[in-house]
């Protein structure tokens, strides 16, 4: 995650999101291979790493030890000195729990209390803000992820069922409906979403 970190108002801003393109099978060096890349990316656009996200597809956004440990190391990295701050945020993102009621999927913000024998995660507050318009780069970035994960044999079937009566892509469709950018009013880009889930898009 990138942004801007203000250390008068201690504010910090995510302005935009990097997805590492990484598979439970990549080897080690791969993997350090695609972080670099996405903070040149950022380095490229001005930006400044200010935080990280990941997915607990079926179970709650909670951080677990693994996520406490990896939120740490963040910290102690992008830990601003001078001000005695660390701003980093992670972020997990519940969107297949099976028994939940809403559609919406769940989002934990989450920082890391080190109080030397103990590690506390500590929920964070966070202010969601739309975008004016969606970016021709997002879609890019967006057909790009899709062609990367849904040859993988555990890939989710999205026409299949998340619950009884409601499939996989009617439940993202819900999710992410809200989130939209202002500019989205006509269903084109809900079109769009469908047809790359569904795999119905002419390849770029």
């Amino acid at each position: 995650l990138a942004g801007q970190w203000n250390s008068r108002t201690s504010e910090l801003s995510v302005t935009h999101a990097f997805p590492c393109k990484a598979k439970n099978t990549d080897e080690v060096d791969n993997l350090l291979k695609i972080e670099e890349e996405v903070c040149v990316s950022m380095e490229t656009q001005g930006l400044t790493l200010v935080g990280w996200y990941h997915s607990h597809p079926r179970t709650p956004c909670e951080p677990s030890l693994g996520d406490i440990h990896s939120q740490l190391q963040y910290q102690e990295v992008l830990s601003d000195e001078e001000n005695r701050q660390q701003p980093c945020v992670g972020f997990v993102i519940s969107p297949y729990l099976p028994r939940q009621l809403s559609r919406e999927s769940s989002i934990g913000a989450f920082w890391v209390q080190d109080c030397g024998t103990e590690r506390i995660p500590m929920q964070l507050y966070v202010n969601f803000a739309q975008d004016k318009y969606l970016s021709q780069d997002c879609m890019t970035e967006m057909r790009s992820l899709a062609e990367c994960y849904r040859s993988l044999e555990n890939a989710i079937d999205f026409e299949s069922d998340w619950q009884p009566g409601c499939a996989f892509v009617d439940k993202v469709k819900a999710s992410l409906v809200g989130k939209f950018p202002r500019d989205q009013v006509d269903g084109s880009f809900m079109t769009f979403l469908q047809k790359l889930l569904l795999d119905k898009l002419p390849k770029s």
